[in-house]
């Protein structure tokens, strides 16, 4: 076949239609040339091929079906590979698309997959240009929801995926499927979905196990994602030209959707295993579908192994014996110790189902967020290198990206401290500018605390960011912009939560505390309150109690890998977009809220870590007529009462509430009228 100047030998595809030919299926090219008017490229780099019948309208499938094509993905010979194993000089990365329940309405892609989609979709690479940037090199999407994503330069992915579905002597990427043919299945059975990669000659291997295709209500009424349409495609996801466009370009062929049978007994997630962050075990609910006209199914063993199997247990008494035509829940708690991250196992159900006796569930997952005291610091002391040291005690450095010269060695923000800050440069390209990531876990429950001088860069400066994917909406999980005006932002879920009321002026040394805290961690929607504070003083707020609605609640992360992580970026949003710029120190995050007193002493007191000392409320017996007086922790952001009892039950207030102190670090309140006898007073911030 000839593509452009060059011709090209490719083997017939693998899985021939009976009676049909020996063809080598359907050229798909984008972004082939620039064309007249580059702004409207979009349009020009992805396209989806949908299965109609003669009068154009989409096929439909539903419960029970699996979809097989054949696929050639061309990458040019001439690349070489680079020490860290990437691809050099590929001049664009490129992939494979498919859908199952596809009913979109304009093409779907990698490059619009937030907030959009139709069905169950994804995508494989061809050459681990995801890898180490954004969204993974094949990945699984409910909808516009990540569901989970496999980076061919990770380790652990690159030898349980990869590995053995393209083989190491893959040319010109090792483990790439590039440049030979690969089977690609998509099964639908009972609205869970399978995808598993094939290339000619290699083992093979399930990307994706029994994903759940479908969501519930909280009243149990089910969304399926994968009734619908099909779809295959191809993407240039950067939009951009190939150095070598006549070698880069992808065959389709041999695509079939076929009809299953229904298995007699179907295993569905039906509660995704959430974070656990402390206390109840969090819980699993498998459910388990006796689809035979006749006979109980009878489950006997719950057999839970791999690397994390500790983590899992089962609740549910057994044997779980499901009557013909119902069905019944098999619940596991999630209770892990060990450190922070993703955990998972594999589940084998042993019935007496003659089809399935061993049903094996390859992917159960669960994230350990247990939120400490002092997680990580930074107290930004390097003078070169590519890390920052933590100097907490959880042995978390720091990752720190020098896209450009960072400036070591500037003096210390705090007044009175010793030791040295870190200059910035705004990262606003893919290879410009520095920030770094800290790999502490996302919480329901947390506070930053950091020092900064910042400087202008004409837009948005990001001091910290979370965000699963980086796409278009940013801060999907939570952030913290300065503005162009000096105004702090804070940002939950991809929308502005709340402003702080200090501009903060460029050139000027600022410690800035943002604070989250939600009781009942993630899943409600709602969060009990969110602070900003400037200085030592609060400066904003966000809390149930006060006129203007509840505070946002932090979305977590998938529990199923992605390409950013699950770190904390500090000073941009991600390699580029954002940057801040200025100087920076003594990063400090921890997995409690801080209260008013403990901002106030980091603030007041140079280089210092919060105190873990008891509530500032004190409780204190006293006789007249020596009167009482107590010193307590206190902020000036902060009205406190004293108050007074005589019986221990009645608890009545003494003279007027007071500010906390502006100048010290305690405040001193009396009772201005001891009463005769034995009293017992307490102090209470209002």
């Amino acid at each position: 076949m000839t593509v452009g100047a060059l011709t090209h030998n490719i083997p017939e595809a693998p899985r021939r239609i009976s009676g049909s030919g020996p063809t080598k299926g359907m050229l798909l090219q984008v972004a082939y040339t620039t064309p007249e008017g580059a702004a409207t490229l979009a349009t020009e780099r992805i396209v989806n091929l949908v299965a109609v019948d003669e009068f154009r309208s989409r096929l439909q499938f539903e419960d029970n079906y699996r979809l097989k094509f054949d696929l050639y993905l061309r990458i040019s010979p001439s690349v070489t590979i680079s020490a860290a194993g990437i691809p050099t000089d590929a001049g664009t990365t490129e992939q494979a698309l498919w859908g199952v329940g596809y009913n979109a309405s304009s093409p779907m892609a990698r490059g619009w997959r937030s907030g959009r989609g139709s069905g169950m979709w994804g995508w494989l690479t061809t050459d681990c240009g995801h890898g180490a940037t954004v969204g993974g090199d094949a990945a699984l999407y409910r909808a516009g929801i990540e569901q989970g994503a496999r980076n061919m330069n990770v380790t652990d992915a690159a030898e349980a995926y990869f590995l053995p579905a393209f083989g190491a002597d893959a040319t010109p990427q090792p483990r790439s499927p590039a440049n030979q043919w690969v089977e690609a299945t998509m099964t639908v059975q009972g609205k869970v979905v399978t995808v598993e990669y094939k290339a000619v000659g290699r083992a093979g291997a399930v990307f994706y196990d029994r994903m759940p295709g479908f969501t519930t209500d909280v009243e149990g009424n089910e969304t399926s994602f994968v009734s619908g349409g099909v779809m295959v495609g191809y993407e240039d996801s950067f939009n951009s030209v190939s150095f070598d466009p006549d070698n880069q370009w992808m065959l389709v062929d041999n695509m079939v959707v076929e009809e299953l049978t229904a298995s007699s007994m179907l295993v569905r997630q039906e509660r995704d295993t959430t974070t656990y962050t402390g206390g109840a075990p969090t819980t699993a609910v498998l459910k388990v579908e006796n689809t035979r006209a006749s006979g109980d199914l009878s489950i006997s063993a719950v057999n839970i192994g791999g690397a994390d199997a500790a983590a899992f247990t089962l609740a549910t008494p057994l044997p779980l014996n499901i009557p013909a035509g119902s069905s019944a829940n098999l619940t596991l708690n999630f209770a892990p110790g060990g450190a922070n991250g993703v955990k998972t196992a594999s589940v084998t159900l042993v019935s007496n189902d003659p089809q399935t006796p061993e049903y094996v569930i390859g992917a159960l997952l669960g994230r350990r967020s247990v939120p400490g005291v002092l997680e990580a610091r930074y107290q930004m002391e390097e003078t070169t290198g590519a890390t920052l040291a933590d100097s907490s005690g959880s042995g978390a450095p720091g990752g720190l990206q020098v896209r450009e010269p960072l400036v070591f060695g500037q003096p210390a923000l705090q007044t009175g401290a010793t030791g040295s800050a870190i200059g910035f440069l705004p990262a606003q390209t893919g290879t410009t500018g520095n920030y770094f990531t800290s790999p502490v876990a996302n919480t329901p429950i947390y506070s930053v605390s950091l020092w900064i001088r910042p400087a202008s860069t004409g837009g948005n400066r990001t001091i910290f960011a979370r965000d699963p994917d980086f796409d278009t909406t940013h801060e999907e999980v939570c952030g913290l912009i300065l503005d162009a005006s000096g105004t702090l932002i804070y940002r939950v879920a991809g929308a502005d939560a709340m402003t702080s009321d200090t501009v903060l002026t460029d050139g000027e040394v600022y410690h800035v505390v943002v604070t989250h805290y939600d009781s009942t961690g993630f899943g409600d929607g709602l969060a009990d309150r969110c602070r900003i504070y400037v200085n030592g003083i609060k400066t904003a707020e966000l809390a149930g109690e006060l006129a203007g609605g509840l505070a946002p609640q932090l979305p977590d992360y998938p529990l199923t890998g992605v390409v950013a992580g699950t770190a904390m970026h500090v000073g941009s949003r991600t390699a580029a977009g954002s940057g801040f710029q200025g100087e920076m120190d003594d990063f400090q995050l921890y997995g409690v809220e801080l209260t008013p007193e403990q901002v106030w002493d980091i603030y007041k007191r140079p280089a210092v870590t919060a105190l873990q000392s008891p509530a500032f409320s004190v409780v204190s017996a006293a006789s007249s007529p020596a009167g009482f007086a107590v010193a307590f922790p206190s902020s000036p952001s902060v009205q406190y009462q004293l108050l007074r009892t005589v019986d221990l039950s009645t608890w009545a207030p003494v003279g007027n509430a007071v500010s906390g102190d502006p100048e010290q670090l305690t405040t001193t309140i009396t009772d201005p009228s001891p009463p005769a006898g034995r009293a017992f007073y307490k102090v209470e911030g209002l």
